[in-house]
């Protein structure tokens, strides 16, 4: 599944994406460009982060944030 950065930022769609993806697994991993500290504060703000770790593609490097669905 992709989604757009944006598409993090609309509550109401995203809670929909998430009750489904909890219907089939207990985490996901979302890939947030390093230089974009906006779109991970958004996300320790809604998720419990279980994992985190840098990740280098090319020339770019993204965070690579594991995040919990269930307990």
């Amino acid at each position: 599944l992709t989604l757009d950065r944006e598409d993090w930022f609309d509550n109401k769609f995203l809670d929909i994406i998430i009750d489904y993806i909890k219907g089939e697994c207990n985490y996901f991993i979302c890939y947030i460009p390093i230089e974009d500290k906006e779109f991970y504060n958004i996300i320790k703000a809604k998720f419990e982060i279980f994992e985190e770790k840098e990740l280098k593609q090319n020339e770019y490097i993204y965070r690579c944030v594991k995040i919990i669905l269930t307990k």
